[in-house]
């Protein structure tokens, strides 16, 4: 029955697709509106088939095995009706201004590119809800117009070296999955990045990873209001780690235990990860001996840090720790 099922599917949109690559053009029936198109060992410009440009009503654009793709021809654009832009693993350096112009766009995919700079154009993007930017090396900091993506769903940014998040972050509140959110900003001559407080306004966020919490004065309440929240991740990189310092001081150390005692997580939470903490001690919320009535759907914990392992024996039931 899969087969037949999936052969019938097949069938249905076989005008609608079409994968270009290893010799292979772009030929479409003109009486068939192209939807979707795969483009593979693309060059180091991709640049759209004339077929498809012509039609403009494609919804779909995945471009895949394509290491030497640096650029998108600024005719991008022209996709107006154009949902999902999967370039992910590209060697992509930049987008035209012109992506700006792809008001319908709801999913756009640039992990493990060598994206050095998003354009300000992004901020029209409406409509999109999925903005992926994981393991992007080159990538620094992201455009103030970021915080006008008030339809934005997910925020990826594991693993891509930002040096802060634009204050405005918070008005995104349809956020449920921000995996990246850094604290503050690397102390430059602006204060440009956001403090804790602009969680207060996510509340519909499920997974939330928070990078660089050394830098947070100030954490209270920051999740009181995140009643969803299902994973956790927690990590700080310590003074003596960042600066060749011999060992953490008093007041890193206390205002490490500050913030922490402050980021209790809602009564939600499924998976709790805590990295490079260098506190004196974990917090009141994690050593309750009740903990299991305050988290009752905590399955995972882990702890990556040898200093503070000793702190979890009252809780070591279901405990993962690495």
């Amino acid at each position: 029955m899969h087969d037949l099922l999936r052969s019938l599917a097949l069938f249905l949109i076989g005008d609608e697709s079409t994968f270009v690559g290893n010799g292979k053009t772009c030929t479409t029936n003109p009486l068939t509106k192209l939807r979707r198109l795969s483009i593979s060992n693309v060059g180091e410009k991709l640049e759209i088939p004339d077929a498809v440009k012509k039609q403009k009503c494609l919804r779909t654009l995945i471009v895949w095995n394509s290491p030497r793709t640096k650029m998108v021809e600024h005719e991008l654009g022209r996709l107006g009706q154009l949902r999902v832009l999967d370039l992910n693993d590209a060697g992509l350096e930049s987008l035209p201004d012109s992506v700006g112009n792809l008001l319908h766009l709801r999913y756009l995919d640039l992990d493990r590119t060598n994206i050095k700079k998003l354009p300000e154009s992004i901020g029209r993007l409406q409509n999109l809800q999925t903005l992926n930017l994981s393991g992007c090396k080159s990538l620094h900091t992201l455009p103030k117009a970021i915080t006008s993506l008030c339809k934005l769903r997910r925020l990826g940014l594991d693993g891509t070296p930002l040096s802060h998040l634009p204050r405005g972050i918070g008005k995104l509140g349809d956020l449920n999955d921000l995996r990246g959110f850094v604290v503050g900003d690397d102390g430059g001559e602006q204060d440009q990045g956001c403090d804790l407080e602009e969680l207060q306004s996510l509340s519909q966020l499920r997974v939330l990873r928070i990078y660089r919490l050394e830098r947070s004065r100030k954490g209270a309440s920051a999740l009181a209001n995140i009643c969803f929240l299902r994973m956790l991740s927690l990590t700080w990189v310590s003074p003596e780690a960042e600066n060749n310092q011999p060992r953490c001081g008093q007041d890193a150390i206390q205002n490490a235990n500050k913030i922490c005692n402050d980021l209790s997580p809602p009564s939600s939470i499924e998976n709790l990860q805590v990295y490079n903490f260098f506190g004196s001690g974990f917090p009141g919320w994690l050593m309750s001996s009740s903990l299991d009535a305050s988290f009752p759907h905590l399955r995972s914990r882990r702890n990556h840090n040898d200093r503070t392992r000793a702190f979890w024996s009252p809780c070591l039931s279901n405990n993962c720790i690495s």
